[in-house]
């Protein structure tokens, strides 16, 4: 009896550290894809949102879920449209890639919090990078990566 109790409880763990570290290759590829290649491959968005839908409703259930899902929403809409307006007003010239928007909004169906984190240190280090190298472009995701990996350890900072 006391096995069966126990047993959910440590499956759940496994899940959730196999999910974890199936959305954290999946963030690798997509950083490596970007870096190479600077696109972010359908297939690859449509893994990303699903692996990430998983661990969302793993941590959120279906109601924390469809919260993330409607910021997901919210945000991809408002970057979309930014995007729209400074291509517009840049004669054509991109700013943020359709690849980028996509791989926001595939992450934020895990947790918006944390995805939003990673993008805005994304954008900072790339920012940084280019200006010490003096280049006007550069991909992305290689930057957002690195977001997800430095802003989990700002929970241990006092």
């Amino acid at each position: 009896m006391v096995k069966e109790a126990v047993m959910p409880m440590q499956l759940s763990t496994v899940l959730d550290m196999l999910v974890s570290v199936i959305l954290a290759g999946e963030i690798a590829a997509a950083a490596l894809i970007d870096g190479r290649e600077r696109r972010f491959p359908h297939a690859l968005s449509v893994l990303l949102a699903a692996t990430s839908a998983i661990f969302g409703l793993m941590h959120g259930g279906i109601r924390g879920f469809v919260w993330h899902a409607l910021a997901a929403a919210a945000v991809m809409a408002l970057l979309l449209a930014t995007e729209t307006l400074w291509r517009r007003m840049h004669g054509g010239a991109a700013g943020l890639g359709g690849g980028d928007v996509k791989f926001l909004a595939a992450l934020m169906l895990a947790d918006p919090l944390y995805a939003l984190a990673s993008f805005i240190l994304g954008l900072c280090l790339l920012a940084v990078c280019g200006l010490l190298a003096r280049r006007d472009t550069l991909p992305l995701l290689p930057f957002v990566a690195i977001g997800c990996a430095f802003v989990p350890l700002a929970a241990l900072l006092p």
